[in-house]
Parts: structure tokens; sequence; C-alpha cells
């Protein structure tokens, strides 16, 4: 009216600029505050701007991209599940079948902790428990044969002490979850937006109860606590 004007600043409460049209860097509108100055006027509506583009966060492009690998049926490496039966898929998504319960249970522990190399005692823990054969790293060792055998590609590395799984973290779905965890609530105080994302693609890795395939092994019993409390 006349030359009265209305005024309304979008100020971000945590600093930098606000985006423009979705063009530049900035904190979602949803974070931020809106403060109105008008005289002699009635606000009826206030249209906030487009979503903003964030910065780009590597981390959080890296995992999608695993996501949207896994999704597209090509990866490249093999995939192991274990938060549900066990699965392994090769690079074209192809699941791989790996029979007996020692075999699984073998891969299990060696994919609980992909690249580092597992102690040959506390393999033989793992697979027999407390009741080892006579024998029992020959027995291992012939184990570790068969498993060579099952799966698509060379990743199991002997070790004077032991084995080795030669995987990326991110392609055991354990690995990444523990990952996603970590990174999502270490973003929630500062973008609850990206945090509860990045919490709701960790929950989606699962496909039944964690190591289910060892559910009854008490060596596993740990673990598997530990991964339901995360």
């Amino acid at each position: 009216r006349g030359d009265q004007r209305l005024v309304v600043h979008l100020q971000a409460t945590a600093g930098g600029p606000l985006a423009q049209d979705g063009n530049q860097t900035g904190l979602p509108v949803d974070q931020g505050s809106i403060a109105i100055e008008a005289e002699g006027f009635e606000v009826v509506q206030v249209h906030r701007p487009r979503s903003v583009i964030r910065p780009p966060d590597p981390t959080a492009r890296s995992h999608r991209a695993a996501g949207s690998a896994r999704a597209s049926g090509r990866m490249d490496q093999m995939w192991i599940g274990l938060l549900g039966p066990l699965e392994v898929r090769d690079r074209d998504g192809a699941l791989v079948p790996v029979a007996g319960a020692r075999l699984r249970t073998l891969l299990i522990e060696l994919a609980l902790t992909p690249g580092k190399l597992v102690p040959t005692a506390q393999l033989v823990d793992a697979v027999w428990g407390d009741e080892p054969p006579a024998g029992a790293g020959n027995a291992l060792q012939a184990l570790v044969s068969r498993l060579r055998r099952a799966l698509p590609e060379p990743v199991v590395e002997s070790h004077p002490a032991g084995y080795r799984l030669l995987i990326e973290p991110s392609a055991v779905d354990v690995t990444l979850f523990e990952r996603l965890v970590a990174d999502g609530r270490t973003a929630l105080p500062d973008d609850p937006a990206r945090a509860a994302s990045t919490l709701r693609e960790a929950l989606s890795l699962w496909r039944g109860p964690a190591l289910l395939d060892v559910a009854g092994v008490v060596f596993f019993q740990p673990t598997r606590t530990r991964l339901n409390e995360l």
C-alpha cells in the first residue's frame, strides 16, 4: 500500500548463506528461521524458496554408490550379507551357494573383519567350539580349501598365523551398517535430515536377524548382541 513495504528475512540458525532457487549451497530452509517485519499489513502467506542443494559429501556419495550398485545388480566386487541368512553375491549380483554349516560359519567369521587377519585358533573356536577335531589346523586348512572353491573370487589369503578375507569393508553388510550408523550419529546434531537418511540406509541392509546361520552358536552371541544394540 503506497510506500509501505513488507520485509521478510530468511536467516539460517547455524550460519552460512541460504540458497536461492537451488543454485547455491547453504542450509535447508526448514532448519532456518523466518522473521517478518510488517507495518500495516496482514500477512496471509509466506512462500518458502525451493530446497537447497547441499555441498557434496564424499562419504555419503560412496554409500549411495554402493547401494545403487547392489540395486542394479552390478558391483565392483563380490558382496557378503550377514544381517540375515548368509548371502554371497558375485559381481553380477548372482547368488553364490555356500553349502555346509561349517563352511558358512568359517566365512561368517572371516567376513566380520574383512581385510584383517583372523588367527587360526579363533577360527577353530568359531567353527568347532569346545569340540575341535584332532589335527584342528589341518582340518581348518581343508575347510579353507573348500571355501576357496565355493567363492566366486580368490579372496581368502593364507598367513602363517591364520587367514584373511581380502575384500573391502563396504562389501560386507555388517561393516557397512556399522559405518553408516556411526556417520548418522555424527551428523545428527548439525544435520538431522542427513542423519535420518543415513540411518534409514543402514536399517535397509537388514534382511533378518543378524548372523542367522550361527544364531545358536555361543561363540557368536556377543557379536549378535552388539549388532542388535547399535
